[in-house]
């Protein structure tokens, strides 16, 4: 399996097919293979080179243990550093919930390299106040994050 180096760390990617390429950058807790099972990589790479990666701390990727290091400007570097890995000079994005908060980064810090970006389930940024709650909830402990994130998914 491939990998691509960004700031010491190995970041394992795929890519399939031919053409222009594709970056899909999944959600925290997810892998690369979470785009195949969910049916986006084959339509895609009917036309298009579809490159899929474990974000740092995920899948295959390495996974270090200091919180500085899933800084976003170091995330966004990995987006390049695989991008590098096999030349490609610019690409369309695809990211979803934490890739999309990454994609966000990737539009700010690298637009020259853009093609096209699609953002799903990310906001452009958190302030003090809902990091501060989302720190709190953590805080308080696994069966809080998991009645709160259950709450989230509720529809009338």
């Amino acid at each position: 399996m491939p990998f691509a180096r960004s700031h010491g760390l190995r970041i394992r990617y795929e890519t399939v097919g031919e053409g222009p390429t594709v970056i899909l950058h999944h959600g925290g807790g997810f892998r690369l293979e979470s785009w195949d099972l969910a049916g986006w990589v084959q339509p895609l790479a009917t036309d298009h080179r579809v490159v899929t990666f474990d974000a740092r701390g995920n899948g295959e990727s390495d996974k270090p243990t200091d919180p500085r290091d899933y800084a976003l400007e170091l995330m966004v570097d990995d987006v390049l550093a695989v991008a590098d890995a096999y030349d490609a000079e610019s690409f369309h994005y695809l990211g979803f919930s934490l890739g999309g908060k990454v994609g966000w980064g990737v539009a700010a810090s690298a637009q020259d390299r853009l093609d096209s970006i699609a953002l799903i389930g990310a906001e452009p940024e958190a302030n003090a106040e809902v990091s501060e709650e989302f720190a709190d909830l953590f805080r308080r402990g696994m069966d809080a994050v998991a009645a709160a994130m259950s709450q989230m998914w509720l529809m009338p």
